[in-house]
């Protein structure tokens, strides 16, 4: 748990997530807050 890393230095992070329920299709998409058709 460390708060800083060297210049130069590296890091390997993981992730472990679940998800309960269902996975619908989002009715509207943005990136950067413009709209996607």
């Amino acid at each position: 748990w460390n708060g800083t890393l060297a210049p130069g230095a590296s890091t390997t992070l993981g992730f472990n997530g679940t998800h309960g329920g269902t996975n619908t299709a989002p009715t509207t998409f943005t990136v950067n807050g413009t709209t996607c058709d």
